[in-house]
């Protein structure tokens, strides 16, 4: 934008802004997006912000709201992904058709909206999202530098709506936008993103169909990710965690235990460059937990087991209690160690097993579709107590919670 169009009192803080979103690019410091965030609060508040030239509203209404969805992303704090929302949705609405900065502003409008369904379960944000962004692809002129971009935030889009209802034609379709989008990208910087995107939808694809090619070319997508990914970038423990679950889906197809222990190491670098106050942490530890106990399943080294503990209580510890993961981060944990109880005797265990679902229980909603899982895991841990003591209120409670479970479990659901 051109200088001329900054008012001269929103100087200090947009210069502010600019060296602290080069310094969170470079080291992705929590405080430096703290002062992003705040510089730009700071402009939009000001009393002269609405008579500055249109030009200047949009560019500041972007950045506001591209820093509040940063912020969103490194904490999980819902009101800075609504103030996300509500910047880009003014943007949107004061730019109006025929700006060749509509696309733009229409994409990040959609990633908002995607951030917002995947928080709350509300449908109409992920088709908002869809819609903004198929808006976006057929406003960009093919050849565009961003159109790539569009194409592959399109593709996720519309993997999370073959997700949510079931559409073969939205998942080819993601697979489509998502390859176009690796085909086309003349940024070096930005194929990674893309090659993930990619990844995913196939691995989807072949969850579907069991196609091998499909896992193979998810997984081959992800290792150029991570070829391509600066050592310090915080997409980088994304990519490494993705790739043990791809490598983890081949060793149940093929059953080769090379893929796993390859899962495993894959899981331990995802923790290993995973900041601690990362909201992605405790997912990255749990996945590392899966791989050891699938690891122990087929070795029946007891090591893996104590391995799998750990992870699970770093996870728990790593997942704040106000999070929708912490319930589920409990119920494996709860799941790890009445197998240790099972391998070693050891009654501690198990009741922390006991400690672990009855407080996923006490924070899942009645209207949670999770809660039959947690009663049931609940039901399954006082029975093992049940088994060990001879009390009857264990057995007596263990058989109304397993009834609740079975009448809260939907009739085509698998565990019915």
């Amino acid at each position: 934008m051109d200088a001329k169009e900054v008012p001269v009192q929103f100087w200090p803080d947009l210069l502010v802004a600019e060296r602290a979103r080069k310094r969170y690019e470079q080291t992705g410091e929590s405080t430096a997006l703290d002062i992003m965030v705040a510089s730009w609060e700071s402009i939009l508040g000001a009393p002269t912000f609405a008579d500055s030239s249109k030009l200047f509203r949009e560019f500041a209404l972007h950045h506001a709201g591209g820093s509040h969805l940063w912020r969103f992303e490194n904490s999980g704090d819902l009101e800075n992904l609504n103030l996300s929302l509500a910047c880009f949705e003014q943007l949107v609405t004061l730019t109006g058709p025929g700006s060749p900065d509509l696309a733009e502003y229409l994409s990040s409008l959609g990633i908002a909206c995607r951030h917002r369904y995947l928080r709350s379960g509300e449908f109409s944000f992920l088709e908002r999202a869809v819609t903004a962004w198929q808006a976006a692809v057929e406003i960009a002129s093919s050849g565009s530098d961003s159109l790539p971009s569009y194409l592959s935030h399109l593709g996720l889009g519309l993997m999370d709506r073959y997700l949510a209802t079931g559409s073969i034609a939205d998942l080819d379709r993601s697979i489509a936008a998502c390859e176009r989008s690796v085909a086309e990208e003349p940024d070096s910087a930005r194929l990674p993103s893309h090659r993930n995107n990619l990844a995913l939808a196939l691995r989807l694809r072949y969850e579907l169909g069991s196609r091998p090619e499909d896992l193979r070319r998810a997984v081959d997508a992800w290792e150029q990710a991570i070829e391509e990914t600066p050592f310090t970038h915080p997409n980088l423990p994304r990519f490494y965690n993705n790739l043990g679950i791809g490598r983890h889906a081949q060793f149940h197809y093929t059953g080769d235990l090379a893929y796993l222990e390859m899962a495993v190491s894959a899981y331990r670098q995802a923790v290993l460059r995973t900041p601690p106050d990362s909201p992605d942490r405790g997912r990255h530890l749990s996945n590392l937990s899966t791989g050891f106990k699938t690891r122990f399943e087929r070795t029946e080294q007891i090591e893996d087991l104590f391995s799998a503990v750990e992870a699970d209580e770093q996870a728990v510890a790593a997942t704040p209690a106000s999070s929708p993961d912490f319930p589920m981060q409990l119920n494996n944990l709860s799941s790890s160690l009445r197998e240790l109880h099972a391998r070693t005797g050891d009654l501690a265990n198990l009741e922390g097993a006991i400690r672990c679902c009855e407080q996923a229980v006490e924070l899942t909603p009645e209207s949670s579709p999770e809660r039959a899982l947690y009663l049931a895991s609940l039901a399954t841990s006082l029975d093992d107590r049940f088994a060990e003591t001879g009390d009857p209120n264990d057995l007596d409670r263990s058989i109304q919670l397993f009834e609740e479970a079975i009448e809260r479990t939907p009739a085509e659901s698998p565990s019915a």
